[in-house]
């Protein structure tokens, strides 16, 4: 008992729809045409195959197989029913068998899942994978939201980093912190850039910090003499560091500073009095103070 060969059709040979099924035809083209209409991927045709009336237009074989469930114009021949119409008895006539036309609903009609090979069509998995991509992105987007809140919930309660740019335009914090004026402070940033790149103590380069905070650091350190952790912490950084910073530029000032300037040139009142007294101990000493022991004037006198 073959059944209908189109697809989502349970028609079948003897069945209780009011429709008869057709051979495929001879012809080697029209019968190509009308399998690949059918859309039969599960398998192939055979001779046994056949095709109900109700794929075609009027019913008629010579107009082909054109109307099918997956089709927008689908639509089948009505198949007639028994409807029993009554007349007043004053007339003395008997109920008569009427045939008329009612349509019948397609849905009804092709029961997709009849069939044990039925898979889901192409149409309805394409449909649902933009869906499914549209709900993944969106929560992507929503766990990428929640992220970054925390993240600006963090940098909001972290204490801004302290930079030379926060005492630059201020001489008293200048004072405080390094103990020169801005003026003074910027000419040693030009003498120490002269000099870069440095070799640094630990034997890796700083890059987070400019050249300027890290001699803004520096002198931190020797003018008020703040722990390596307070000013890792002032800093936003790590202690190692901190104390890579320290070590070179304290480096870097006494070669700059001392070696390049003092030794070189001398302090300026030293300069004035130099020659004027051959021994400044000896005069020291001559000098009689009231508090002065006997004996280290004795001292002073064998000098």
């Amino acid at each position: 008992m073959p059944y209908c060969f189109a697809y989502g059709c349970s028609h079948i040979t003897g069945g209780k729809q009011h429709c008869s099924l057709f051979r495929f035809p001879i012809d080697a083209q029209k019968r190509k045409k009308w399998v690949e209409r059918c859309r039969r991927a599960d398998r192939d045709w055979n001779d046994n195959d056949r095709i109900c009336s109700c794929h075609f237009l009027d019913g008629k074989k010579e107009n082909g197989p054109t109307i099918f469930s997956f089709s927008k114009t689908l639509s089948f021949p009505e198949a007639p029913t028994r409807k029993r119409l009554k007349k007043s008895k004053e007339d003395g006539t008997a109920e008569v068998d009427e045939q008329s036309t009612s349509s019948i609903d397609h849905r009804n009609c092709f029961p997709i899942h009849d069939h044990s090979y039925y898979m889901t069509s192409d149409d309805d998995v394409e449909a649902s994978i933009p869906a499914q991509k549209q709900i993944s992105a969106v929560e992507k987007l929503e766990n990428q939201v929640k992220e970054l809140q925390e993240e600006i919930k963090n940098l909001r309660m972290r204490k801004p980093k302290m930079t030379v740019g926060d005492i630059l335009e201020d001489s008293e914090k200048m004072l405080l912190y390094t103990s020169f004026p801005t003026d003074v402070f910027n000419v040693i940033v030009q003498i120490l850039k002269r000099m870069a790149p440095f070799n640094y103590y630990a034997g890796w380069e700083v890059t987070c910090f400019s050249l300027e905070d890290q001699l803004l650091i520096c002198l931190m350190k020797l003018r008020l003499n703040f722990r390596d952790l307070d000013l890792a912490v002032r800093f936003g950084t790590s202690r190692s560091t901190i104390s890579n910073i320290i070590n070179t530029f304290i480096c870097a000032l006494h070669e700059t500073l001392f070696d390049g300037v003092l030794k070189a040139v001398g302090i300026p009142c030293q300069l004035s009095a130099k020659g004027l007294c051959q021994n400044p101990l000896q005069i020291l000493l001559q000098q009689e103070l009231p508090w002065m022991p006997q004996k280290l004037l004795k001292t002073s006198h064998q000098i």
